[in-house]
C-alpha cells in the first residue's frame, strides 16, 4: 500500500515505478549524508586552518623573542667590552700613580736626606 500511496503523490507527465522511487530515496539519503560529511570535513578544515595560523603566531612571537634575546645578548657584550676598556684604563692609570707615588717617595726621601744633612752640617758648623 505503501508503494501505491508513493505512486500515487507523483505529479506531471513523468511516473515512476516503485522500484525507481526506491533508487531516488537512497539516492537522495545518500546524498544527504555526503553533505552532512561534506559539511564536517568543512568545519573541520576551518578549524585545522585557526589551529595552523595560531601555531603561526605562536611561532612569529617565539622568532620575536629570540631576536630580541639576540638583542639583549649583544648589548651585554657591548656593555662587557666597555668595561673592559674601561678597566684597562683604569689599570693604566693605577700605574701611572703608582709609578709616581715612588717617585713621590724617592723625592721625599731625598728630600729628607737632604734637609737633614743640612741640619747636621749648620749644627756642625757652628
Amino acid at each position: 500500500m505503501s508503494s501505491w500511496i508513493q505512486l500515487s503523490a507523483q505529479t506531471g507527465r513523468i511516473c515512476y515505478t516503485s522500484e525507481e522511487v526506491e533508487k531516488i530515496a537512497n539516492k537522495m539519503v545518500e546524498a544527504n549524508t555526503n553533505a552532512l560529511l561534506l559539511d564536517v570535513a568543512n568545519k573541520q578544515l576551518i578549524q585545522n586552518k585557526i589551529a595552523l595560523a595560531a601555531k603561526d603566531s605562536a611561532l612569529a612571537a617565539n622568532d620575536s623573542v629570540v631576536a630580541n634575546k639576540g638583542s639583549i645578548i649583544s648589548l651585554k657584550e657591548e656593555i662587557i667590552t666597555g668595561k673592559d676598556h674601561e678597566i684597562a684604563d683604569l689599570r693604566l692609570e693605577n700605574k701611572k700613580y703608582a709609578r709616581k707615588n715612588k717617585w713621590l717617595k724617592f723625592k721625599w726621601a731625598g728630600t729628607s736626606i737632604g734637609l737633614t744633612g743640612t741640619l747636621i752640617y749648620v749644627v756642625l758648623k757652628q
